[in-house]
């Protein structure tokens, strides 16, 4: 026996109860050189959405340091209704020491559509992702890591972040379009092992 897909549904986004029997998902990476990757991601959740996704880092040495900018593109359709989701991120690691910064729109005729249950592949770095991805939402985030590798404790590394998100049109039934939620703000100060 199996489950039907469903696509989430957060605050009212979509219709939950909307299901599929098949998704199809392709992809891959290319590394030009040794520090440039380009992805490719194109996903269906047939009868409901597809997707496309486009991504590249590019790591480099940057004064003492590594630098690591990282964008993405998506843009999805949902039954005529279209989004675009583009986000930059800037990274810089100093010894055991590193910061990012990011930001993202989501522009278009509804919030971006993902599979109920998973998380969807974005520039927030194993963060609530899909509580950023309202119509129209301007998202930013700092996020703040120390790997303790470099004082001899391989595998333990803190993170601080701060996360905000803004101008976020809701559905009808939730006021409608011209209607705001007021923005979110996540902090989370955590340590984690090398998952992180």
């Amino acid at each position: 026996m199996y489950q039907k897909i469903t696509i989430a549904g957060p605050n009212g986004r979509f219709d939950g109860t909307a299901d599929s029997d098949e998704f199809l998902f392709l992809g891959g990476d290319y590394a030009l050189g040794k520090n440039l990757t380009l992805s490719y991601r194109h996903a269906r959740l047939d009868e409901i959405y597809q997707q496309n996704y486009l991504g590249a880092i590019h790591q480099f040495k940057w004064g003492g340091g590594n630098s690591r900018p990282t964008s993405a593109g998506c843009s999805a359709t949902r039954r005529g209704r279209a989004n675009q989701y583009v986000g930059l991120n800037f990274g810089y690691k100093l010894g055991g020491h590193r910061l990012t910064v990011g930001k993202a729109l989501s522009s278009g005729d509804s919030a971006m559509p993902y599979i109920a249950g998973s998380e969807p592949h974005l520039i927030s770095e194993y963060a609530i992702s899909s509580e950023f991805l309202s119509a129209d939402e301007h998202f930013r985030h700092v996020r703040y890591e120390y790997d303790f590798a470099a004082v001899r404790l391989p595998g333990l590394i803190g993170v601080a972040r701060f996360m905000k998100g803004t101008n976020i049109d809701l559905p009808e039934r939730y006021g409608g379009r011209t209607r705001k939620r007021p923005s979110a703000t996540w902090t989370c100060p955590t340590w984690c092992s090398r998952a992180c």
